[in-house]
């Protein structure tokens, strides 16, 4: 059975009739208008060496936006927005963040003997201890961002600037910081002293 590509044009009146009539049948196909189909060919090239071996052969490769330390993190950071890098990262990022953080008593033999749970996040800061306080932060960084949050962004600009900051939020003395926020390594800039 073969079918006809193009078919015979109506008049407004023909397709009301058409349509009148259940509509059951095709329209008839214009003879000299029918095209054999012909598969589109797909032209293939090897290449050795990999994906990026491929994506650095056919693209400019990042390390040309510029020496400075911020440029090539903020250029690695915009290339996490592209096409399959995006859905890796994003999936890789994603199950990490994922992952569920405990906290465990270990006995002397090295067996994790009791496990800590995080209270709810109805209990004010003060009475919490500093295990505690350390899930609370694992839980509920700050209060823009929730921990998988967090954790994701930090996973991205880990795999893709190769570097990862947080800004640690109180924690004068000897105390555990009340905040943590991350910060891009494309706005960090080397301090060195003379």
């Amino acid at each position: 059975m073969t079918r006809p590509n193009a078919y015979k044009t109506m008049s407004t009146g023909e397709y009301a009739a058409w349509l009148a009539g259940g509509g059951n049948r095709a329209p008839e196909p214009v003879a000299s208008a029918v095209v054999p189909w012909t598969p589109p060919t797909i032209q293939a090239k090897a290449t050795y060496g990999g994906i990026l071996q491929s994506v650095y052969a056919n693209d400019v490769p990042l390390s040309v936006y510029g020496q400075d330390p911020q440029q090539k993190a903020a250029a690695y950071l915009r290339a996490y927005k592209v096409g399959w890098f995006y859905k890796a990262g994003k999936k890789i990022a994603g199950d990490i963040a994922g992952l569920e953080r405990t906290l465990s008593y270990e006995d002397t033999e090295g067996d994790n003997a009791d496990e800590i749970t995080a209270t709810a996040l109805t209990v004010p800061w003060e009475q919490l201890d500093p295990l505690e306080e350390f899930l609370r932060l694992m839980e509920r960084p700050n209060p823009y961002q929730t921990g998988r949050t967090l954790f994701t962004k930090t996973e991205i600009r880990l795999d893709f600037a190769g570097a990862a900051f947080w800004y640690l939020e109180g924690g004068e003395g000897e105390q555990l910081p009340t905040g943590l926020y991350g910060i891009s390594p494309s706005r960090m800039w080397p301090s060195v002293d003379a």
